[in-house]
């Protein structure tokens, strides 16, 4: 199980290089308020909130277009508040880091997480 889930590291942080900006994946702003984030999180299905060049983060948005599931960007860094958004999130999840993957309204974790439940074949089923 570990040199399958090395594979699929290794994979996906080939691909990260080539994540384009278009298809499936769209970067959109965001208010730094709870209330807000948590809207958001509510009525799409997949949101992911991400830093600029974080290999992490890369590997997380080149999974989920190689899957070709529609997904929302959410670039933390690049919030005039990022900072505060930032504490939002981390008051909402328990979880510090970035990326920060959140599918049908329920908090799946970060990069790790997501990498772990694409291993065990649980990751297609919460998109489905």
């Amino acid at each position: 199980m570990l040199a399958t889930r090395r594979a699929i590291t290794i994979f996906i942080a080939r691909r990260a290089a080539t994540v384009r900006n278009g298809g499936a994946l769209r970067a959109i702003h965001v208010e730094a308020k709870k209330e807000a984030v948590q809207e958001l999180v509510k009525k799409t299905p997949v949101v992911v909130f991400v830093e600029q060049f974080s290999p992490p983060c890369e590997n997380v948005k080149a999974l989920f277009e190689d899957l070709e599931t529609p997904f929302e960007v959410v670039e933390v860094d690049k919030e005039p508040d990022g900072d505060k958004l930032q504490k939002i999130l981390s008051d909402i999840t328990q979880l510090d880091t970035l990326p920060n993957v959140f599918i049908k309204g329920q908090h799946v974790g970060g990069a790790q997480d997501v990498l772990d439940l694409y291993a065990d074949n649980k990751l297609q089923a919460l998109l489905t």
